[in-house]
């Protein structure tokens, strides 16, 4: 099975794989991400309150990621559901 790995020689993107998934503006060598202000809530912190208030009513609510829970939204239900996060 084929493993690939995100940001190969760019150390930045080596060290913190889930946020050079999708990139705004970044400086090429310090790897600081300048990401503009929103008008609006993102989709990620919507889908991350709605998941943790289900979660909260029921205790069969799970999540599983696929490697990059900040991007998700699944790195705030973790936090507050340890043992539900994989």
């Amino acid at each position: 099975m084929p493993v690939t790995q995100k940001g190969k020689g760019y150390a930045p993107a080596e060290e913190s794989a889930d946020k050079y998934h999708g990139v705004a503006k970044f400086d090429v060598v310090s790897g600081n991400q300048a990401k503009s202000k929103p008008n609006a809530p993102s989709y990620t912190s919507v889908f991350a309150k709605a998941l943790i208030a289900e979660a909260e009513q029921d205790d069969r609510v799970v999540a599983i990621t696929a490697a990059m829970p900040g991007g998700t939204g699944l790195d705030k239900f973790g936090e507050q559901f340890p043992d539900r996060h994989v």
